[in-house]
C-alpha cells in the first residue's frame, strides 16, 4: 500500500484540500498547515498558492475569534475551555499582540488555540484582525523557505 503524501491528497480536488485546510485552521489547527505548504509546491506558481493558504489560514482565524466569542457568552463551555487554554491566556495578557503575532508567524505556538483564547479574554477584534496578518506572511514566507531546502527529488523517492 502506497502512503506517500502526494498518494494521500492526490484523490483530492484542489477546492477539497483548501476545504480541509480552512476546517482545520478554524478549529484548532489539527493538521499542520506545513503539509499543506508542501502540497502547494506541485502548483505552476506555487507562491499565489501559499499566499491563498496564507488568507485561509487567516480566515479560519477570524472563524476561529468569532467561535470563541460565542463560547465566552455561555458560561459552563467557557470555564472548561478557559482551564484548557490557560497557558495561552497568560501569554496573551502579559505580550497581548505581540503573542498573536508569534503565534502566527511561528509553528510552536498553535494560531488557532491561542486566536480562541484571545477571544475568550475579550481581546479587541480589530487588533487581533492587525496582528493576525502575519499569519499570512508565515505561508509566503516558511513554504519558500521549504521550497528551497527540500531536495523535492529525493523527497518523491520517499516510501
Amino acid at each position: 500500500m502506497d502512503l506517500t503524501y502526494s498518494s494521500i491528497v492526490s484523490p483530492f480536488s484542489t477546492a477539497q484540500v483548501l476545504t480541509i485546510f480552512i476546517i482545520s485552521e478554524s478549529i484548532l489547527g489539527w493538521i499542520p498547515p506545513d503539509l499543506f505548504m508542501i502540497w502547494a509546491e506541485k502548483f505552476d506558481h506555487p507562491l499565489e498558492m501559499l499566499t491563498v493558504l496564507g488568507l485561509l489560514s487567516y480566515l479560519g482565524g477570524i472563524v476561529s475569534y468569532k467561535i470563541g466569542a460565542w463560547i465566552a457568552n455561555r458560561q459552563k463551555a467557557r470555564v472548561f475551555i478557559e482551564k484548557r487554554l490557560q497557558k495561552y491566556s497568560a501569554l496573551t495578557q502579559k505580550w497581548g499582540g505581540v503573542f498573536i503575532a508569534v503565534s502566527a508567524l511561528f509553528p510552536f505556538s498553535p494560531f488557532a488555540t491561542v486566536t480562541l483564547a484571545v477571544s475568550l479574554l475579550k481581546y479587541p477584534f480589530n487588533r487581533f484582525l492587525i496582528f493576525g496578518l502575519f499569519r499570512i506572511l508565515r505561508f509566503i514566507g516558511q513554504g519558500l523557505l521549504l521550497f528551497e531546502l527540500l531536495d523535492w527529488d529525493l523527497v518523491s523517492k520517499l516510501p
